[in-house]
């Protein structure tokens, strides 16, 4: 019941993340750094809808992170299964390296050069660029991701892809971490 509370007005907050500071979630708890939500299994369920709102695929995803305290870097192996689509499966395999305390790069394959990821408190936003199927046309999409940190093992995640400054999708995703 408590969850079916928190995942409304979760999105409803992260929809006016597009514009929010991080700053703002400095003291959420608990932490949403990568090198400790991102390692171990999160398994995530999640709509994408046009701009208009309609749900236009379903999806489980399944991540796997390790984290290399040598190299201050993050392995995030992703798995996503489309359901009623045709879509197939994908993977992407993140590599998150710390830059400086809540400072984040990331590359993955593909994803359009580098990947610029903060962290505050119980807050990660990521944005990066990559190319997507639309309408059977290759378009390149900036991605805004937004994951806040709902308890030891609840995260709600909201993405935003645009083009040119126009919305053309959005995810909502809820993700349970295995303890």
């Amino acid at each position: 019941m408590k969850f079916s509370v928190v995942v409304p007005l979760t999105v409803l907050l992260l929809s006016a993340c597009s514009s929010e500071n991080i700053q703002r979630f400095s003291s959420g708890q608990p932490s949403m750094a990568p090198n400790i939500w991102m390692v171990g299994d999160v398994e995530g369920y999640g709509v994408i809808r046009d701009r208009f709102g309609t749900v236009k695929s379903q999806f489980h995803i399944r991540e796997v992170g390790n984290w290399d305290p040598a190299t201050r870097t993050v392995t995030l192996v992703e798995h996503t299964v489309y359901l009623q689509s045709s879509s197939k499966p994908s993977d992407r395999i993140w590599h998150f390296v710390e830059s400086s305390p809540g400072s984040w790069t990331g590359t993955a394959a593909d994803v359009i050069g580098t990947a610029t990821g903060e962290q505050q408190g119980n807050a990660w936003h990521l944005i990066f660029r990559q190319t997507i199927p639309i309408g059977g046309h290759q378009v390149e999409v900036t991605v805004n991701d937004w994951r806040l940190r709902e308890g030891d093992t609840v995260a709600i995640d909201h993405s935003t892809l645009t083009k040119l400054g126009v919305e053309l999708a959005s995810a909502e995703i809820a993700f349970v971490k295995t303890p």
